[in-house]
């Protein structure tokens, strides 16, 4: 018996391959739509998670936009800057200069260096 030849089988993936490189190259010219891509992605997971990653998920949403917010708007945030005085007899100072101290072995352990 002859068996007819058969067409050998496209790869089915090959399909969805060509419309993720022709996404990823629109992606890489218009950046809106890549900030769309992640917005529902990002709304696929919240969608599909469970009860307690949705809380804190809302949470890091929520400081997440409130940070973005103080960065494009910074002459809305009303903050008091105190005026840093250098006192070298002061508190703060000495803190450092004792952690300096323990920090960097001295020198003497050292041989001395030849001319």
């Amino acid at each position: 018996m002859i068996t007819p030849k058969t067409p050998p089988r496209r790869s089915r993936y090959r399909g969805l391959l060509w419309k993720i490189l022709i996404f990823d190259i629109l992606m890489r010219l218009t950046p809106p739509l890549t900030f769309i891509a992640l917005s529902v992605s990002g709304v696929a997971l919240y969608k599909s998670a469970p009860p307690e990653t949705k809380s804190k998920a809302k949470a890091t949403f929520n400081s997440i936009r409130t940070k973005l917010s103080d960065w494009l708007r910074p002459e809305d945030i009303e903050e008091e800057i105190e005026e840093y005085e250098f006192n070298e007899d002061g508190e703060i100072e000495q803190q450092v200069q004792g952690n300096q101290d323990k920090d960097d072995p001295d020198d003497r352990s050292y041989p001395p260096e030849s001319e």
